[in-house]
């Protein structure tokens, strides 16, 4: 039983005495409580949208469930994928634990065995993949929806975690 939900007639007409209970003085009653059941379905909207919103949090499946929802609610085709991250490389000489140098000193030019790129990705934690068909036609469209999910994924999202947003297939 939900305390929240009223059937408004019946409670207009439980109100009345018996000997009001005319056709007139239930249009009346009905008449006068018509911005109290408008207040009343505003406050169920507000109700269910806070329920949804404290069902879910940042963490992964929630946030590509709240994306989904909103976004691609009959395929639900967006994933969230986690950023693979690399190290970089580091010579150490063993007993000191110093760096190795593979240049002379004079060069002032380090040898680097990976790209820049290939270090610890972009500085983003996850990618939000959306399918290219959802890609709207327009620049300011697509500026709009991505402007949009980005308003929604900071909602959930921790402040300390970065993202980004691809416009890629990803197959289950």
């Amino acid at each position: 039983m939900n305390v929240y939900t009223i059937n408004w007639n019946v409670f207009a007409d439980n109100m009345l005495l018996t000997s009001f209970r005319k056709t007139v003085n239930r249009i009346l009653i009905k008449a006068l409580i018509k911005p109290v059941t408008w207040l009343h379905a505003v406050f169920m909207a507000f109700r269910q949208e806070s329920l949804y919103k404290v069902r879910h949090n940042s963490q992964k499946v929630y946030l590509e469930a709240v994306l989904n929802d909103s976004f691609d609610p009959g395929l639900r085709r967006i994933r969230i994928v986690n950023t693979v991250f690399k190290k970089a490389v580091f010579f150490y000489e063993t007993p000191e634990r110093r760096e190795v140098l593979h240049y002379e000193p004079e060069d002032n030019k380090p040898v680097y065995y990976n790209e820049v790129n290939e270090f610890v990705g972009d500085g983003v934690d996850f990618s939000i993949c959306v399918p290219p068909s959802l890609r709207p036609a327009s620049i300011t469209r697509e500026t709009a929806f991505i402007t949009k999910m980005r308003g929604l994924t900071d909602y959930y999202n921790l402040y300390s975690k970065n993202y980004n947003i691809l416009w890629v297939q990803i197959n289950n």
